[in-house]
C-alpha cells in the first residue's frame, strides 16, 4: 500500500471515531451533575390503586392424610394348650376383605376361622356345654350353609356340623377323648366371632414363623376413613361439613377436627362421600381442601392495602378528587392475599377506592 492510501485510512478512522465524540460532548455540555445522577436512578414505582370488594373469603389447603379403620377388632392365637404358638400361614394382607367362614391365620398348624357372632365366644365348647354363647355359634353356623338347631347346647348335631366346616375348610376339627369317644371341641380362639360382615384386614401384627405375641391381626367392619395431621391453626378452618378432594378423585367431607395425636398436633378425620375400597387401607393421599373463613360475603381488600399506624391499623382512601386520606380500620380474618374489613372509622363500601403499599 503507498503512502498516500495509508494517509487516507487513517483520515477515514479518524473521522468514524471523532464525530460521534464530539456529538456525546455537545449533547453532555450544559447537564447539571444533580440531572446526570436522576437520569441515572430507576423509574419511581407505579401508583396503584384497588377498590373494596364484598366478597367471601375463601382457600385451598393442601396437606396429607392416611386411610384408615374406626374400629379395630383384634384376632388372636388360639389356645394351644402346652404347644408354642408358631405362626404358619397368614393368608390374607393389610386392606384385603375377608368373610365369614374364612381362615385368616393358622398357627401351630391350628385354623383361626372368622365367623359372624355378635360377641364372641369366650370360654372353650365342648360336648354338653349349654349357653347363649353356644347359640350366637350355632346361628352362625346356619347362616354358613350347615344345619343345626338353635337350642343352645352344644351336642352331637352341633358337633358334627363343626366337624365339617373344620373338613370344608380343609382342616381337622380339635377333639377331647381317644378313639371312638372322641368328641370334637371348640378350642378358645380357633374360632373368632366378628360382629357384621363385610370385613377388611386393618393391620397384620406377625409373620410367618415367628412365635404368636399379642393380636396376630385386626380387621374392621366400618367404611373407612381418612386421618389427617395438620397445624393446630389450620384445624379450626376444616369445620365438620367442610368438602375436600383426595389426588383428585375421591370426594371427602370433615367429620371431626377435634382428634390429637400422640404429639399434641390437631388430627382431622375425614369420610368419603362414596366408601373407599378396601384396598386403599393405609394409603397416604393428598388432600385438597377449600376454606371458608367467612359465613358470607363481607368487605375485604388485599393484605398489601393495609398499613401500620400510630394507632392501629389504617388504609389509605383515594378521594374523588384524586387526594388521598389515611382511615383507621379494623381487621378480621385473612386468608388468600386478602383480608377482611371489619370496621373503619367512616363508612366504606365496595368500589371505595383504596391505595395499595
Amino acid at each position: 500500500m503507498t503512502p498516500k492510501r495509508i494517509i487516507l485510512w487513517m483520515a477515514v478512522l479518524l473521522i468514524a471515531v471523532g464525530v460521534p465524540v464530539a456529538l456525546w460532548v455537545l449533547s453532555s455540555a450544559g447537564v447539571s451533575p444533580d440531572q446526570r445522577i436522576a437520569d441515572a436512578e430507576p423509574p419511581a414505582p407505579p401508583t396503584v390503586d384497588v377498590a373494596i370488594e364484598e366478597r367471601v373469603l375463601r382457600d385451598v389447603v393442601v396437606f396429607r392424610g392416611v386411610v384408615a379403620s374406626v374400629d379395630r377388632h383384634p384376632v388372636s392365637s388360639p389356645d394351644l394348650g402346652d404347644l408354642l404358638p408358631v405362626v404358619v400361614d397368614l393368608p390374607v394382607g393389610i386392606g384385603e376383605p375377608v368373610v365369614s367362614g374364612q381362615v385368616v391365620a393358622v398357627v401351630s398348624d391350628r385354623p383361626v376361622i372368622l365367623v359372624a357372632m355378635p360377641v364372641p365366644l369366650y370360654r372353650t365348647l365342648t360336648r354338653g356345654v349349654v349357653g347363649e354363647d353356644v347359640s350366637r355359634f350355632q346361628r352362625a353356623l346356619i347362616e354358613l350353609g350347615y344345619e343345626v338347631e338353635v337350642d343352645g347346647l352344644f351336642g352331637r348335631v352341633t358337633q358334627a356340623a363343626t366337624k365339617s366346616l373344620y373338613e370344608d375348610l380343609g382342616f381337622e376339627a380339635s377333639t377331647e377323648g381317644e378313639g371312638f369317644a372322641a368328641q370334637v371341641m371348640v378350642p378358645l380362639g380357633e374360632v373368632v366371632g366378628v360382629a357384621s360382615f363385610p370385613a377388611v384386614v386393618a393391620s397384620v401384627n406377625a409373620t410367618v414363623g415367628s412365635v404368636a405375641d399379642g393380636p396376630l391381626l385386626f380387621v374392621t367392619t366400618s367404611e373407612l376413613v381418612v386421618d389427617a395431621t395438620v397445624e393446630t391453626s389450620l384445624a379450626p378452618l376444616l369445620a365438620p361439613g367442610s368438602r375436600a378432594t383426595a389426588e383428585g378423585d375421591w370426594e371427602l367431607e370433615v367429620l371431626s377436627n377435634t382428634g390429637r395425636d400422640e404429639t399434641g398436633r390437631a388430627v382431622v378425620r375425614l369420610g368419603a362421600v362414596e366408601a373407599l375400597p378396601a384396598e386403599m387401607l393405609g394409603r397416604d393421599l393428598r388432600i385438597e381442601a377449600e376454606l371458608v373463613a367467612t359465613d358470607g360475603p363481607v368487605l375485604a381488600v388485599p393484605v398489601t392495602v393495609i398499613r401500620s399506624g400510630a394507632d392501629g391499623e389504617l388504609i389509605r382512601v383515594v378521594g374523588a378528587d384524586g387526594g388521598v386520606r389515611s382511615v383507621g380500620v379494623r381487621t378480621g380474618v385473612s386468608v388468600a392475599g386478602w383480608v377482611e374489613i371489619v370496621s373503619a372509622d367512616e363508612e366504606l363500601g365496595p368500589g371505595t377506592l383504596v391505595r395499595v403499599g
